[in-house]
Formats: C-alpha cells, structure tokens, sequence
C-alpha cells in the first residue's frame, strides 16, 4: 500500500490536485464559453436570415416560409408550419416574452430547458393575430430563453410585415 510519509511528497500531492481542480474548471469555463458563442452564432444568423428578406417585395406566404426557416434553426425544431389564420391553443403557445403558458417557472433553469413536442407561435401583436406557427419539437434540444425570444420577435416582425 502507498503510503504518504514524507512532508515533501504531501505538499507535492496537493499542489498537483490544486492543479488539476483548477484545469478542470478551467475547461469546464472554456466549453461553456465556447457553447454560449455557438448559441449567439446561431440566434444571429437565424436573425439575419429573415432579416435580409424583410422591405423586399416577395410575397407574404415567402416571407412567412424564410420565417419559418429561421425559427426551426433558433428552436432545433424538427418542423415549422405557418398556418394563416389559425387562432387555437391545441398546444402550449410561446408568448412575445420566450415563456410558454403552459409551463410552470420551475420548469426551466436559467439555461433553458426542453420544448414540448409540439409548440405553437402567434403571428400578430395585440390585440391582432394574424395566424400561427406550429412547431415540431427535437424533445432532446436545450432551448433558451434568448432563443425563445429570438424566434417570438421573428414571428411579431413577420405580422409587421405582412399586414402592417
């Protein structure tokens, strides 16, 4: 059995566990870090998507269909579906301010948390909707709420395009 017995190898064996609990955390800093710009790249360039398509003349449907682009990418949805003048809550609804109605605050920590398999996202600003986005969920995707956001804004900006 290994035994610590000398003074020097003590001091020698604790400074190597400080060195290695501060690399380890020292990574761990540097993935969530790398995993946070990820995440910014993403929401911008979901952003910039639908963005560049706005003050052009394509139609209302071709707007909505870059929109819809660009929110499937924002949520990793496996589907977005613009549904004009649809008004009903079949699913839970994704408010202007990323939350969902349907969840409950505990629900989600401050990184986010996991969709509901099918989601849906008013097209309108009150007191007018104009229709819907249902949303197919990756159930396994970790949303946050600067996604969440993101993809409400896109919807509230298609209304202000379509019908302003």
């Amino acid at each position: 059995q290994p035994t610590l017995d000398d003074p020097d190898d003590i001091v020698e064996t604790v400074a190597l566990l400080a060195i290695g609990i501060t690399a380890g955390l020292l990574a761990e800093s540097a993935q969530t870090a790398i995993v946070a710009a990820r995440v910014r790249r993403r929401e911008l360039a979901a952003m910039t998507n639908f963005l560049e398509h706005i003050g052009t003349n394509i139609p209302g449907e071709e707007l909505a269909r870059h929109a819809s682009a660009s929110i499937l990418g924002l949520l990793d949805a496996r589907e977005c579906v613009w549904h004009p003048d649809y008004k009903g809550t079949a699913s839970p609804v994704l408010k202007h301010d990323g939350t969902l109605n349907a969840l409950r605050v505990g629900d989600w920590d401050e990184g986010g948390g996991i969709l509901p398999g099918t989601i849906e996202i008013p097209v309108g600003y009150p007191p007018v909707e104009f229709g819907r986005f249902i949303v197919q969920t990756d159930r396994h995707a970790n949303v946050s709420l600067e996604e969440r956001r993101a993809a409400a804004t896109i919807a509230t900006t298609l209304a202000r395009c379509i019908r302003p």
